[in-house]
C-alpha cells in the first residue's frame, strides 16, 4: 500500500521539474525560431525609408508609418535596431536594410527627434 507523502512528493518534484526545465525550454525554441526567421528573411523583404516626418518600413506590401512623435526611445541590439513605440511594442529594423548613408541620416534624425536618452525632444 502507497502512503500519501511518498506519491505527493514524487508528483511535486515533476512539477517542481517541469516549472523549471519549461522557461529554459521556451529560451530555447525562441532563440531557434529567431535564427531561422532571419535565415529566411531575404534582403529586398524589407524596405525602409527614413525621412523628416518618421520611419516608412513596407514588408510583403504591407506599410506602416510612424511619426517621429510615436517613438520613445531606440536600442540597438547586434544587428538589430528597436524603435520603442510610447503604446507598447518596438518596431523592429533588421540594420542590413539601411546602408551606411541611410543610417547616417536615420542617427541624425533619431538624435533630433527623439534625442540620445531616449526622451523626446
Amino acid at each position: 500500500m502507497v502512503t500519501f507523502w511518498p506519491v505527493t512528493a514524487i508528483v511535486g518534484g515533476f512539477v517542481l521539474l517541469g516549472a523549471v526545465f519549461n522557461p529554459w525550454a521556451l529560451r530555447q525554441q525562441a532563440k531557434s525560431l529567431g535564427k531561422t526567421l532571419h535565415q529566411r528573411a531575404e534582403d529586398d523583404a524589407i524596405e525602409v525609408t527614413v525621412s523628416a516626418d518618421g520611419v516608412t518600413s513596407r514588408q510583403r506590401g504591407i506599410a506602416h508609418r510612424y511619426g517621429w512623435a510615436a517613438f520613445r526611445g531606440i536600442e540597438r541590439r547586434g544587428d538589430h535596431i528597436f524603435l520603442l513605440l510610447r503604446r507598447g511594442d518596438p518596431l523592429l529594423l533588421p540594420a542590413r536594410v539601411l546602408n551606411s548613408h541611410q543610417m547616417q541620416h536615420f542617427d541624425r534624425l533619431a538624435a533630433e527627434h527623439i534625442g540620445r536618452s531616449g526622451e523626446a525632444a
